[in-house]
């Protein structure tokens, strides 16, 4: 057996009467709730309600094509981004060719050195044409496209070819 040691009040149980619901219609006569005003009310007034449905709908269309406009923007400036990371990194790999071809010159003591490296340079020029094979892909696809920013592509292509050319004249000296 347990003990409490302080005395608990239990409450007493009381029968209450059923209670039974009646299905009732009530009319009622408020001014808020008349035929009348529910038409001028902007809540049911349904006219109302498809316009504004059209305008957001009209609105929702032109966000969804501005949406669609900033895509095409930003997928054609990462493009153009990494036709210029692509010219950076190849016009950086040919200044150092062309600081190579210097020194082989200046070298003219030690034979044997000089044509190796002279034989590394014939090496490294024929493995990076096809990096300049792709800076022109690159730059028609920019044109094809219609890109904005189609004239200063053509001329950093233009100015890589006429880099190109000219270390292919250092390797022919």
């Amino acid at each position: 057996k347990k003990k409490v040691k302080r005395k608990v009040k239990v409450p007493e149980k009381v029968k209450v009467k059923e209670v039974r619901t009646r299905k009732e219609v009530v009319k009622r006569k408020n001014p808020l709730y008349s035929k009348a005003s529910a038409q001028t009310s902007v809540h049911f007034d349904r006219e109302n309600l498809e316009e504004r449905q059209q305008n957001i709908s009209a609105t929702y269309r032109r966000l969804v094509k501005l949406a669609q406009a900033r895509r095409r923007y930003l997928e054609d400036s990462i493009q153009l981004f990494g036709f210029y990371r692509e010219c950076d990194e190849f016009e950086s790999w040919m200044q150092d060719q062309e600081k190579v071809m210097k020194s082989v010159e200046s070298m003219k003591d030690n034979v044997e050195a000089m044509k190796r490296k002279f034989e590394n340079l014939m090496t490294a020029l024929a493995a990076n044409t096809g990096r300049m094979e792709k800076i022109d892909q690159l730059a028609d696809v920019f044109v094809k496209t219609g890109h904005s920013q189609q004239k200063p592509v053509r001329a950093r292509q233009k100015e890589l070819k006429e880099r190109w050319e000219k270390l292919h004249q250092l390797q022919r000296d």
